[in-house]
């Protein structure tokens, strides 16, 4: 994943380690796939020669033409898998899982928007939904092999199907997979907030398989930083949103995501995020620390202005708040029962509906035949 600097510096990492190991075996096959192959791959050569694939996901001939040199398959017929195809947005089912019961559905890859911080436009495209028919198609044999909750992926999910001709929405989605034999939750992440319809919102609320969750990422809580990041809306109306979801969907459980230290990010500026987080009073926030991400606008643009101690601070001043806010939110559930999923054996926890994760005081227990 190249999103964050952080997973590529792990890549290289792992890329020296495998060095040593290749040298000891060099008849192994070190492939590297993921989106940070939309990058520098000849940069990425002359840094790691030891690597002897580049697998981009949207061209999976690639492996099937290294494979087939080496003698591992035969000549390969692609049939579906040429790049009109991968390029529309269709790609293989997925065999990755996450627990058993729970599973991985992409429906909607790429980015629209241009947020100054953000690599993803620049490594995944445009958006690009899939087939309603694609989505159900794959969703149908996850279920027939055992899962029981989907969770419908996208960088910006809520904008499914706006590309789509004719056009469709991620509720039409919702109602469409909602009746599926076997299905007992849907999730989606992650939301952008200029795209949290009206009926979308209704449709968490009246679907009971629909988990009453939503991530609906801020980012930051003062106009000149929204601003300065492109996120196209402002705090007042992000305040808005967060109202009317809660009106429609009272029990619901709204987590966010927050950057602090971004360039140029006042000591007010940081305290609208402290203010807008309290008065929201999420029951998650995911908050990092803001670090330059190569090839973006603000890494081209503007200076890194905010020192490193100042945003470690900022950061622990928000995880501080936040502590607070969730003991009030888990004082609230306390005694109260909902429905979990079994993830597998010897577990005393579970997630509910609301992505809270619970404790019960005794053991999981299911039925012999799930």
């Amino acid at each position: 994943c190249t999103v964050r600097q952080g997973a590529e510096n792990r890549l290289w990492g792992e890329l020296r380690q495998l060095g040593q190991l290749k040298k000891a075996r060099p008849e192994l096959v070190v492939a590297v796939t993921g989106c940070v192959t939309d990058g520098n791959v000849d940069g990425f050569l002359k840094r790691a020669p030891i690597v002897d694939l580049y697998v981009n996901p949207r061209r999976p001939e690639d492996l099937l033409n290294h494979l087939a040199e080496r003698g591992l398959i035969d000549a390969p017929d692609y049939g579906d898998l040429n790049p009109e195809k991968f390029g529309s947005g269709e790609e293989i089912a997925t065999e990755t899982v996450s627990h058993a019961v729970s599973r991985y559905v992409p429906v909607i890859y790429g980015c629209n928007y241009r947020c100054t911080y953000c690599i993803v436009p620049y490594t995944r495209g445009d958006q690009v939904s899939r087939t309603m028919a694609e989505i159900i198609e794959e969703s149908k044999w996850l279920l027939a092999e055992g899962a029981r909750e989907l969770v419908l992926l996208g960088q910006t999910v809520d904008a499914y199907g706006e590309d789509l001709s004719p056009p469709s929405r991620l509720s039409d989605l919702l109602y469409a997979l909602h009746d599926l034999p076997g299905l007992e939750r849907i999730r989606f992440l992650t939301s952008h907030p200029n795209h949290m319809t009206d009926d979308l919102i209704e449709a968490v609320a009246v679907l009971p398989k629909v988990c009453e969750h939503i991530n609906l990422p801020v980012q930051a809580g003062h106009d000149a930083t929204l601003k300065r990041m492109a996120r196209r809306y402002t705090v007042a109306q992000y305040r808005a949103l967060v109202d009317r979801i809660r009106a429609t969907i009272p029990n619901v459980g709204l987590s966010t995501d927050v950057i602090v230290g971004f360039s140029g990010e006042t000591e007010e500026h940081f305290q609208g995020t402290l203010d807008l987080l309290r008065e929201c009073a999420f029951d998650v926030v995911h908050v990092a620390a803001y670090s330059p991400r190569r090839a973006t606008p603000s890494e081209r643009l503007w200076d890194d202005d905010v020192p490193h101690a100042e945003k470690k601070r900022r950061l622990h001043a928000v995880e501080d708040q936040q502590r607070e806010i969730l003991k009030a939110h888990r004082g609230a559930q306390v005694g109260t029962t909902v429905q979990v999923l079994v993830e597998g054996p010897a577990s005393r926890k579970g997630r509910g509906g609301s992505n809270t994760t619970l404790g019960e005081p005794g053991t999981a227990v299911a039925d012999d035949d799930d």
